[in-house]
């Protein structure tokens, strides 16, 4: 079998990691992170060629496995390089929130408690599910991603949680980048009006594909990634206190109790895709920047093959 083992460089423990499976495997080929989407996925296409370009539907000539030592932003890197090809993909989550590991470790179908042992691809059986990706595109590129697409409150949170404080905080971060925003300027959030003709603002837009964003915020609690189902929700401009209290209600009364905050189905077709940041804003996937809007949003079924441990 064709391996290669796409690990986080900067992690000391997603290094350390990398360096048992290298010697388990035995002929693996190790792909460090580089601190560039671009070249990360030029780099493990070039790994896995010609597997890669083997495309889904058919039978490989060669067995190809991508290990994923890291996080989301990891595992996003992977299916960007992999989507509709003969390559499956293993994850060792060792991120810093991990959702797209949290969706499966409580899952009432595919429960994955296994996937808190870094060691679960040396030692339990496993099973390979294909699963759906949202797709973003621009005018000029598209991106995959696993968990979420956002403008707005989520790339703002990105710039208050530098990779510095993800390093030495870890899941701690996050609630510090978000107290950082609730209390911090009111002046520097992100706010635009989706519509000409709304007198509503928004701060925030996402599209979520899986159930968990932001370090385990359970969003989308009927999240199904084989069936690809999206989910939209609108954070409209509200005031310091109020976005406080919504965010309480949230975490312990679940979002589908805000009264502030709208969350609908994403229903797309090709003569109507659903438009995720309309004006000419910052988006990001999966918890990277990766251009301006208006950028629209799909569903794309049965784009990856991921491997999972069998309970």
């Amino acid at each position: 079998m064709l391996q290669v083992i796409y690990f986080h460089s900067l992690s000391g423990r997603a290094r350390r990691y990398a360096k048992a499976y290298a010697s388990y495997f035995g002929e693996a080929q190790l792909v460090a992170s580089s601190g560039d989407r671009d070249t990360d996925v030029a780099a493990l296409r070039a790994a896995m060629a010609p597997a890669s370009e083997t495309p889904v539907t058919k039978a490989p000539t060669t067995k190809a496995e991508c290990l994923v030592i890291g996080g989301d932003g990891s595992l996003n890197i992977a299916v960007n390089a992999f989507a509709y090809s003969a390559v499956s993909i293993s994850l060792i989550a060792v991120g810093t929130g991990n959702d797209f590991a949290r969706h499966y470790l409580n899952h009432t179908k595919h429960r994955c408690t296994a996937l808190k042992d870094w060691r679960w691809r040396m030692r339990a059986p496993y099973q390979q599910l294909q699963l759906a990706l949202g797709k973003v595109a621009t005018a000029t590129a598209s991106y995959y991603f696993i968990n979420h697409a956002g403008c707005g409150l989520s790339v703002d949170l990105m710039h208050l949680q530098p990779p510095w404080m993800k390093r030495w905080l870890g899941s701690l971060s996050y609630t510090v980048a978000l107290l950082r925003y609730l209390f911090g300027p009111l002046s520097k959030r992100t706010q635009w009006y989706p519509q000409a003709s709304s007198g509503q603002a928004l701060n925030g837009q996402l599209v979520v594909l899986g159930r968990f964003i932001g370090g385990g915020l359970e969003v989308y609690p009927q999240a199904n990634r084989q069936r690809g189902d999206l989910r939209r929700i609108e954070i409209p401009l509200l005031g310091r206190w109020q976005q406080l209290a919504a965010l309480i209600q949230v975490k312990w009364g679940g979002i589908d109790t805000s009264a502030v905050i709208d969350c609908r189905p994403v229903t797309v077709t090709e003569e109507q895709p659903f438009i995720l940041a309309a004006a000419a804003i910052t988006f990001e996937v999966d918890g990277d920047i990766v251009g301006e809007g208006p950028v629209a949003v799909s569903v794309c079924p049965r784009a990856i093959k991921l491997n999972l441990p069998i309970d």
